[in-house]
C-alpha cells in the first residue's frame, strides 16, 4: 500500500465554500496554527509504555 493522502487543508475547503476574503485569511491563520502544533504535538500519539509492571497481589 502506498503512503495516505494528504487532507486538504482548511483554506482549500474555506475556499470551495466561500468567496469571502476574511474567511479565507481566517483559514490561512488556522492552517498556520495547525501546521505549528502538528510540529510539535503528532496527530497520531505516541505509545507509553509504562515504567514499571503492577505487582499481582497474592493472598
Amino acid at each position: 500500500m502506498g503512503a495516505p493522502l494528504p487532507s486538504p487543508s482548511i483554506y482549500d475547503e474555506v475556499k470551495k465554500l466561500t468567496s469571502d476574503p476574511g474567511a479565507r485569511r481566517l483559514a490561512q491563520y488556522l492552517d498556520q496554527l495547525k501546521e505549528r502544533v502538528d510540529s510539535c504535538c503528532p496527530p497520531v500519539p505516541a505509545p507509553v509504555l509504562p515504567t514499571s509492571l503492577p505487582k499481582s497481589e497474592d493472598k
